[in-house]
């Protein structure tokens, strides 16, 4: 999956980008050597844009990358994939212009102050990244969020595939992502803090996702 996220102060701007993308992606899409598919990215808070903006307006932007006839997968952040509510989830499901979502990405610092305590992680009420504008936190204090926004969106009746993570440092959180109805699974901070377990997560998750 080839990543992207098309930054701009206005929707016509971030329209543009990705026009400008796909336009590249078109060109040598012949030349590549193995299939591949695009990550339509709108979730990442460390850059000067509102993400919660780019979510609702993805449907524009997935609509510039159906010609390439390749898996689209939308890339949202939890924060805002609660804030749109579950109908705007399923106003991207029935529009059918991506494969699947994914949620798992990072929180701005000092969101969601009621369910992460951000004193006891970091021993202070300020970001230590303040002076690069604050910054976000991934990992193990997202899984309990994503895994009850899976399970509402699940029990709401959204039925696409969704990639989810967060905090998937061991094999035990793996079954908590599948027993949540994850299609498939995201990882990434485990591969830092302990490598060790990467190999058994992936086969657990290969395991029980064939279930």
């Amino acid at each position: 999956m080839i990543s992207f996220m098309g930054l701009g102060k206005t929707l016509k701007e971030r329209l543009k980008k990705a026009a400008f993308f796909v336009s590249l992606l078109e060109a040598f899409k012949s030349e590549f050597k193995a299939p591949f598919g695009v990550q339509v990215n709108v979730s990442c808070p460390n850059t000067a844009h509102p993400t919660i903006d780019m979510l609702k307006s993805s449907l524009a932007i997935l609509e510039k990358f159906q010609r390439l006839s390749v898996p689209i997968d939308l890339k949202i952040g939890v924060v805002d994939a609660i804030e749109v509510g579950v109908e705007f989830i399923k106003e991207i499901e029935a529009s059918g212009l991506c494969d699947c979502l994914t949620c798992s990405n990072t929180i701005h610092w000092g969101e969601m102050s009621d369910q992460i305590d951000w004193q006891k992680l970091f021993g202070s009420t300020e970001s230590p990244l303040k002076h690069l504008g604050g910054g976000s936190l991934s990992g193990k204090p997202l899984k309990p969020i994503v895994l009850d926004w899976l399970k509402n969106v699940r029990e709401k009746g959204v039925s696409m595939p969704i990639k989810a993570g967060g905090g998937i440092l061991c094999s035990r959180d793996v079954r908590e992502y599948t027993d949540a109805d994850a299609t498939a699974l995201e990882i990434g901070s485990v591969a830092i803090l302990r490598p060790w377990n990467v190999q058994s997560i992936i086969q657990t998750g290969n395991t029980l996702l064939r279930r």
